[in-house]
């Protein structure tokens, strides 16, 4: 079984126990141009994990939702994000070349680490990979990098 089959289902399996739809049948709902998703697992419990999703819709614009297990009755809660602050963070997503990169090669089989599943869609295209943020290094420490320094909401700590 590969690293990314072993570890993506697990962090998948998060978005499904808290009824987050999959970011494939998301970016196909009308309306919507793209979605970048963060789901969060912490190996130790210290904090709640968590579906972060930011989404660029036709009539809405830019807003973030972001799901804890656990916490807040399993519902969303929903930011609205300013054009100019979502379209940098796309920028430095693909500054890093998300959209060309794999699973991180340090990344545990076994739960010894944070893990998060990042992943990408606009209509038919789905980009995904598992990294530990903790102990991610060169391109995936940038993509960490930006992810909490240009959307800090999507993976905003609730503690356990």
């Amino acid at each position: 079984m590969s690293l990314y089959t072993a570890q993506a289902g697990r962090l998948r399996e998060i978005a499904g126990r808290l009824n987050v739809p999959s970011i494939r049948v998301e970016a196909r709902t009308p309306g919507i141009i793209s979605i970048f998703r963060v789901t969060a697992h912490y190996h130790d419990g210290r904090a709640r994990e968590s579906v972060g999703t930011l989404v660029r819709s036709a009539a809405d614009g830019w807003w973030a939702s972001v799901v804890y297990r656990g916490g807040f009755g399993a519902k969303p809660i929903r930011t609205s994000i300013p054009q100019s602050r979502a379209e940098t963070f796309a920028r430095a997503l693909s500054a890093v070349g998300f959209d060309r990169m794999s699973d991180a090669p340090n990344v545990p089989m076994y739960d010894v680490t944070d893990l998060w599943l990042v992943e990408r869609a606009a209509a038919t295209f789905v980009h995904a990979l598992v990294l530990a943020p903790e102990i991610a290094t060169d391109d995936h420490a940038r993509l960490v990098n930006a992810i909490r320094h240009g959307m800090p909401e999507l993976i905003r700590v609730v503690p356990g």
